[in-house]
């Protein structure tokens, strides 16, 4: 029997059944509900520059990320209040003070969403501008990290530590510096349960386990050993030569200055922002990843 603080299950819990990964209905509630009012990464701030608009997919949600010229982030519903036509068309196009439609060119301020003008429109004595502005999306930034939610009243950001677990990052100064996306042909659960288990490690990442010697035991750290007990020594998490996640286990640049001891023993920090991101932490760099869903068996 594991200890009573070990992470480890006592017990064998249901899995979800087959439909949960295969069936296109279940994969549109999802979307619907999960993907539409949960908080969702979009990108980082940094990336996206001033005076744009950018068209991004909240569940079954299209909506616009606007930024404008001095840095305020304002997000619509990509959809013209008139008949329906999608505002933003192009992945990322210019913003100026207004968001036009290219169907009947109804305009709205792109600060509050209010509108503007109906163009050839004509309305009639009792249309009330103040109920056809465009419909907003509530966002928020943390760590440089832009997230968006649907939802009219959305929960609290939450990740499975405490968000200040990387204050000592300086992740708000942090600029891109590698990107790279891998399309799975998997349903998006799939790809989480694998993240949260390293059963597979010691058979797929023979490296990655000769980097963090407890994956090679096919868990995720030592809480999760059988013989584990609050008593059990700690040992660091790399292997002795190695202080970063890099082919060498050296630095692959300028150490972050404000780490503790316990952080930099660690070797790796992980936040994970269910149920679009991680981010992970290092002494010299951060990654995050990202999931976009494609369909019900492709992320």
């Amino acid at each position: 029997m594991a200890h009573s603080l070990s992470p480890r299950l006592d017990h064998c819990p249901p899995t979800l059944p087959r439909e949960a990964y295969l069936d296109a209905g279940w994969f549109a509630r999802e979307q619907a509900t999960l993907f539409a009012r949960q908080w969702m990464l979009v990108g980082r701030l940094a990336d996206i520059a001033p005076g744009t608009m950018r068209r991004v997919e909240l569940g079954l949600a299209p909506v616009i990320l606007c930024r404008d010229a001095d840095g305020a982030l304002a997000a619509w519903h990509n959809t013209c209040r008139h008949r329906g036509a999608e505002l933003c068309r192009g992945e990322v196009e210019p913003l100026g003070r207004l968001i036009s439609c290219p169907y009947h060119a109804w305009a709205y301020a792109a600060a509050d969403g209010r509108l503007v003008s109906t163009a050839h429109a004509r309305p009639t004595d009792d249309f009330r501008r103040e109920d056809h502005g465009l419909l907003p999306v509530s966002h928020r930034v943390w760590g440089g990290f832009v997230f968006l939610s649907a939802a009219d009243d959305p929960p609290p950001l939450k990740s499975d530590v405490p968000l200040n677990t990387l204050d000592n990052w300086p992740l708000d100064s942090l600029v891109t510096a590698h990107r790279h996306e891998v399309t799975l042909a998997c349903n998006w659960k799939a790809f989480w349960e694998n993240y949260s288990e390293c059963l597979h490690c010691p058979g797929i990442h023979p490296e990655l386990c000769e980097m963090v010697p407890v994956y090679s035991r096919g868990i995720m750290g030592p809480t999760e050993a059988h013989d584990w007990t609050p008593e059990s020594p700690v040992v660091p998490a790399l292997r002795a030569d190695a202080d970063s996640w890099t082919p060498t286990g050296a630095p692959c640049g300028p150490l972050f200055l404000d780490l503790t001891d316990a952080e930099r023993r660690a070797g790796h920090t992980f936040v994970t922002l269910w149920p679009s991101a991680y981010v992970v932490a290092h002494v010299d760099y951060v990654r995050s990843v990202r999931l976009l869903l494609l369909s019900v068996a492709r992320t």
